[in-house]
C-alpha cells in the first residue's frame, strides 16, 4: 500500500547562482577583466549581507578554458574565457529581484536562476507533517479495501519508503522561476513524502489462515 503527501510552501530564501564569464582572444586579460568583475559582484554582494537583504555569499575561484573555434570561412579562432560562478542567498525578495535585474544587464555577468528554499526549522516541521501524513493516507486507503472486502479494520506489519529514495528522507524540489526577470516574485518550496505499507486484516499473521495481507502498488 503506497502512501503520499505533499505540501507547498511560500519560500523564505531564494539563492541567486549566477557567473562572471568574461571572453577574451589574451588569457591574461580574460583572467585580469573576470577578476575585477568578480571582485565588484562579491563586494556588492557583502553589502547586502550587511544590510539584512540577504544572509550569505558563497564565490568559487576563477577558472580559465582555451576554447577553439572554426569559422566557415577563415582561419581558425582561438579565445579563452575565464569564469567564476557565485551565489548569493537573500532573504529580501525584494532586494533579490532589484540585483538580479541590475547586475544581469552588466557585461561578463551571467544570471542562472533562482533556488528557493526554506528555513531548516520550517523544513523539519515540514518533512514531519508530510510523514505522518504519507503514513495516513496508506492507512485511510487500506482502510478503505479492508471495508470493501468485509474484513476487520487493518493492522500495519510493516512499513518503508521506496527504494529509489534511498532512505527516510522527504522530496524537496523548488518551483521553477526566471531570475533575470525585473520582478523576481517568491517561489514556493514543495516538500513530500512517500511511504509503502503492508496491513494485515483479521487474525493471524499475513498469509497465514485467517490473516490478510492488504498491499497494493
Amino acid at each position: 500500500m503506497t502512501g503520499a503527501a505533499e505540501e507547498h510552501i511560500p519560500a523564505e530564501r531564494g539563492v541567486l547562482r549566477l557567473a562572471v564569464s568574461v571572453e577574451s582572444p589574451d588569457r591574461a586579460s580574460a583572467l585580469d577583466e573576470a577578476g575585477r568583475v568578480a571582485a565588484g559582484l562579491r563586494a556588492e554582494a557583502e553589502d547586502l549581507v550587511a544590510s539584512g537583504a540577504a544572509v550569505g555569499v558563497r564565490a568559487d575561484d576563477l577558472w580559465v578554458q582555451t576554447r577553439h573555434r572554426y569559422p566557415s570561412t577563415g582561419d581558425p579562432v582561438t579565445v579563452h574565457v575565464a569564469a567564476a560562478p557565485m551565489s548569493v542567498e537573500f532573504s529580501d525578495f525584494a532586494a533579490l529581484s532589484e540585483w538580479a535585474s541590475r547586475v544581469g544587464s552588466r557585461s561578463g555577468v551571467e544570471v542562472h536562476g533562482v533556488e528557493w528554499r526554506l528555513t531548516g526549522s520550517t523544513r523539519r516541521d515540514a518533512e514531519e507533517r508530510v510523514r505522518r501524513a504519507a503514513v495516513a493516507d496508506a492507512g485511510h486507503r487500506a482502510a478503505t479495501y479492508a471495508s470493501a472486502a468485509g474484513l476487520p479494520a487493518p493492522r500495519l506489519v510493516r512499513l518503508a519508503e521506496p527504494a529509489s529514495i534511498g532512505g527516510p528522507q522527504p522530496m524537496m524540489r523548488a518551483m521553477a522561476s526566471d531570475a533575470v526577470a525585473i520582478d523576481v516574485g517568491p517561489g514556493e518550496v514543495a516538500v513530500g513524502a512517500v511511504v509503502r505499507a503492508t496491513f494485515t486484516a483479521g487474525a493471524g499473521e499475513p498469509g497465514a489462515e485467517g490473516g490478510a495481507r492488504i498491499q497494493t502498488a
